[in-house]
């Protein structure tokens, strides 16, 4: 998400983009699981966005590993924790229970039958960050932030190659054979996702591209036909086979893997055009600036949004797919935005005149 420091433009359009796409996954979702599965073409209008911008958290984590490390940064950890419990850790805690207070005025949550029962459930809420499909996110990255000194430490003392590889083996290790391990035990974990070895090649990564960023910049400029065809080869392979998959014509037990290369080529891709988009003027515009400064904020909030919307859609009888869908990406982008923009300028002026006094 974004920082609070002045950013370089061709991180602000990549985080924006990040942003941007993760709201579009969430307001597919319902149309996903709704649409009928077949070779019409509603299915696909619905299946291949949503499918195709599922590379947008594990850019979050790459975005997250650069400002880590961009610049040959170096931190007062105890300055760096505030930081952190303030800008990420306080605001999910408000929206949790912004959220928990919203489920349970509609019965979604809460009443188990005493004021501590409530209480109880909602600490679970906040610890494990399974209110809302999104929240698993935050809980993943206050954990690489925990662990930051020794991530930084070891990423400037361990060869790029080495710490890739030791990474990209953990991570497929953790996802693929502890499950199974931990089954033939009797021990069925069901928030894999909420562990940061599920994304600790991503943010790996994207501290060795920070601690060498005109490096990392070079590469992407240099190898600009390779990224590009490589994504381009990923996106077909991972849409149609995945596509094929979503419709039950078949089971391909290396698509996860073929996922997993598109998503790198896509985080690179993308980094590859922000950084060439970089270069107009708008990006150095007020209101890229606040979008990109509000981003953290519309994390947060686009899935109540959503909710609330789909409530509203549903008891005005609008549930169509293709209605309903036009309208709720109208809806969600809209109020999401204006009201994470409007939260974020509230913020700064409170905290400008906090400074003041």
């Amino acid at each position: 998400m974004s920082a609070k420091s002045k950013r370089l433009p061709e991180l602000m359009l990549p985080n924006l983009l990040f942003c941007l796409l993760v709201v579009l996954i969430h307001c597919f979702s319902a149309a996903v699981t709704s649409v009928e599965r077949s070779t019409g073409l509603a299915s696909a209008v619905v299946y291949f966005p949503w499918r195709l911008s599922a590379f947008v958290v594990q850019g979050f984590f790459f975005l997250s590993g650069m400002k880590l490390t961009l610049g040959g940064r170096e931190y007062k950890w105890g300055h760096y924790y505030l930081s952190r419990v303030k800008g990420i850790l306080l605001p999910y805690i408000f929206w949790v229970c912004i959220y928990y207070l919203y489920f349970y005025s509609i019965g979604w949550a809460g009443h188990t039958g005493s004021a501590l029962g409530d209480l109880a459930e909602l600490g679970n809420y906040l610890l494990v960050g399974n209110l809302s499909s999104h929240f698993y996110f935050v809980i993943c990255v206050l954990q690489f932030y925990l662990l930051a000194p020794m991530i930084l430490k070891v990423c400037r003392s361990v060869s790029a190659s080495v710490l890739l590889i030791g990474a990209a083996a953990v991570m497929l290790l953790c996802h693929f054979a502890l499950p199974e391990i931990l089954s033939t035990v009797g021990i069925h974990f069901a928030y894999n996702d909420r562990i940061f070895t599920t994304y600790l090649f991503y943010f790996i990564a994207g501290c060795i591209a920070g601690d060498r960023y005109e490096e990392f910049r070079a590469m992407l400029a240099k190898n600009r036909a390779a990224v590009s065809v490589l994504f381009v080869l990923f996106t077909l392979i991972g849409g149609i086979f995945g596509y094929r998959q979503f419709l039950g014509l078949g089971v391909y037990s290396w698509l996860e893997i073929a996922h997993i290369c598109y998503v790198i080529f896509a985080i690179f891709f993308c980094m590859m055009i922000c950084q060439w988009a970089s270069h107009f003027k708008f990006v150095e515009s007020k209101a890229v600036a606040l979008l990109d400064g509000a981003s953290y904020e519309v994390y947060l909030i686009h899935c109540l949004v959503l909710n609330i919307v789909n409530r509203i859609l549903e008891q005005m009888g609008i549930v169509r797919i293709g209605s309903s869908l036009a309208l709720r990406l109208v809806l969600v982008y809209v109020i999401s935005f204006a009201a994470a923009v409007g939260i974020s300028q509230v913020n700064r002026m409170l905290k400008g005149k906090l400074v003041k006094q």
